[in-house]
């Protein structure tokens, strides 16, 4: 991880609440762009309390970003 933040919101059954993304690795060629990202949310916070098959408090959310150049 090099320490970088994404800032935004993130929005669960009409409950927006600010996150952070940690950046992690990133690749750079000519045509294209990678990135990945995660963070870590409290299901609480966001009034999901209870679902079917869900037992963690917390979930660990991971996104992968590819751009490519047309």
């Amino acid at each position: 991880m090099n320490g970088l933040a994404l800032e935004g919101a993130l929005t669960v059954r009409n409950v927006t609440m600010p996150v952070s993304l940690s950046i992690g690795p990133t690749a750079v060629t000519p045509r294209s762009f990678n990135a990945q990202a995660s963070t870590r949310i409290d299901r609480n916070e966001f009034g999901v309390t209870a679902y079917r098959g869900l037992a963690a408090r917390y979930l660990d959310i991971s996104v992968e970003v590819r751009c490519v150049r047309s």
